[in-house]
């Protein structure tokens, strides 16, 4: 799924003889940049930043009683951390720590109370709690980070996005800071896709090799491509595009927003899945199931 599925047709693309049943979900465009995938990540990551202010305000929100008010507390804390990060313990909360909290609110909306109640005790000096929640997002396990947080992950993710993909010039960083920041004014600064994978690729001492970005598959089997159709960090239209590189790609739509529809999507999404990888039978063209 997601960066998977581009590495799944890739991997078809050099070895048709040996894929069968493949199923990639959250397609992504294998020939996006990466200024245009950090760009799509900095639009998803400010969407669901604005749904948790609408959220908060609409449950009673003690950071503000409207989202301009909560998106101010917010901002204020982050721009106060930038000049004096909170102490907790023999470690420090600073700016882009509390960034990396806020990533929580992709992760879904029964987090966002959480996430707010953290934030308050930061505007009131206890950074404990927003720094839990900090290393939780990031991945820190002790002095380490687990490969699945969103810091821990970032060196896979410049190894493949910054040996495969078209990638700026050091000289262009300053221009596209100011084009996210206007994106988004927080994570268009210190969010990791900023701080981590484009700087890396600017200085990436590797050529590109266009290889990891090129799929042309030639094998016999189908290979079904899921995508849902609310899923910003993973566009239909990017979905759409991989399946028509695989030449014989099936696009099958889900309703909903889930990064990764199988098997979260419910009986339909699972049903369509295992009916083609377990038995063969591939789904017809315009496969679409609803959300659950």
């Amino acid at each position: 799924m997601s960066l998977g599925s581009v590495l799944g047709g890739v991997y078809a693309t050099l070895h048709p003889q040996r894929v069968g049943r493949m199923v990639l979900d959250a397609g992504l465009n294998p020939r996006q940049s990466v200024l245009e995938v950090v760009t799509q990540l900095t639009r998803t990551y400010q969407l669901f930043y604005e749904r948790f202010l609408a959220g908060c305000v609409k449950k009673g929100c003690d950071l503000g009683k409207d989202t301009k008010e909560v998106d101010s507390a917010v901002e204020g804390l982050v721009e106060r951390l930038k000049r004096k990060p909170l102490e907790v313990g023999d470690r420090r909360l600073g700016a882009s720590l509390a960034i990396a909290a806020l990533h929580a609110t992709s992760v879904g909306e029964a987090y966002w109370q959480e996430l707010e109640a953290r934030f308050a005790k930061a505007i009131k000096g206890d950074g404990g709690p927003l720094l839990e929640l900090a290393d939780a997002m990031t991945g820190r396990q002790g002095d380490t980070y687990s490969p699945f947080g969103i810091f821990g992950s970032a060196p896979y993710g410049s190894g493949v996005y910054c040996r495969d993909r078209e990638r700026p010039a050091i000289r262009d960083l300053p221009w596209i800071e100011a084009k996210l920041t206007r994106i988004s004014p927080i994570f268009g600064q210190l969010s990791p896709t900023t701080t981590f994978l484009l700087p890396s690729c600017a200085q990436w001492p590797v050529p590109v090799d266009p290889e990891g970005r090129t799929v042309r598959h030639t094998g016999s089997a189908p290979i079904v491509v899921i995508s849902s159709e609310k899923d910003t960090a993973a566009p239909t239209k990017e979905a759409a595009s991989l399946t028509r590189q695989l030449t014989n790609g099936v696009l099958v739509t889900y309703g909903g927003d889930l990064h990764g529809a199988y098997p979260a999507g419910g009986p339909c999404i699972t049903g369509v899945v295992e009916d083609y990888v377990v038995n063969g039978k591939v789904p017809a063209k315009g496969t679409s199931c609803p959300a659950t």
